[in-house]
Formats: C-alpha cells, structure tokens, sequence
C-alpha cells in the first residue's frame, strides 16, 4: 500500500514582500476601516461589569407588575445594556451563579 501523495504540480514556496504604505489604495481602505469602528468600546465589551451591576439590571427589567419591562425602559436607567437577548442571558449567567454557591 502507498502511503505517499502525488501531486500533479510540484510545490513552490510562495515569495515574501513588503506592502509600501505610500499606495494609495492602502491609505484608502486604512481609512474605511478607521472610521468604520470609531464607537468606544462598553464597558461589557471591555470586560467591566461586575455582577452586580447586572443583577440589578435584570432584577429591575423582571420589576413589571405583569410583565417584564421593555429594554428601552431598562437602557434609560442601565445604558450599557443592549438588547433583549443580553438581559436574558445575563439572567440565566446570574441563576447558574446562584445555583454554583448553594
């Protein structure tokens, strides 16, 4: 049995080279990509948010008489919560951590 593989083209390192700064394309998708991620990082992204912080978010989304409050009513008083699907995760985050310290 052969355990080798054949190759209809031989192999042929590919070369190395350097991209001068100076064309201008460079400069112009350097520029795109600049402007395209300008917003500053929240402090989730950043890795900030204690448990705490959270854990009132979600206490006071869930604080409806009959329902949960909507995420707008929430971001007025927690600004760095950004959606539904983030409230509903941080809640199941805070129920497994409550459910570890038992």
């Amino acid at each position: 049995m052969d355990t080798t593989l054949e190759f209809l083209q031989p192999f042929k390192p590919h070369s190395i080279g350097l991209i001068d700064s100076e064309y201008p394309i460079f400069q112009e998708n350097l520029e795109e990509y600049s402007q395209e991620d300008s917003r500053p990082c929240t402090l989730e992204e950043r890795g900030v948010l204690d448990m705490k912080y959270k854990e009132e978010a979600v206490n006071y989304w869930k604080s409806g008489k009959t329902k949960r409050l909507s995420v707008e009513l929430v971001q007025k008083r927690f600004e760095e919560v950004n959606s539904l699907r983030q409230l509903y995760r941080w809640e199941k985050s805070l129920e497994k951590d409550a459910g570890g310290n038992e």
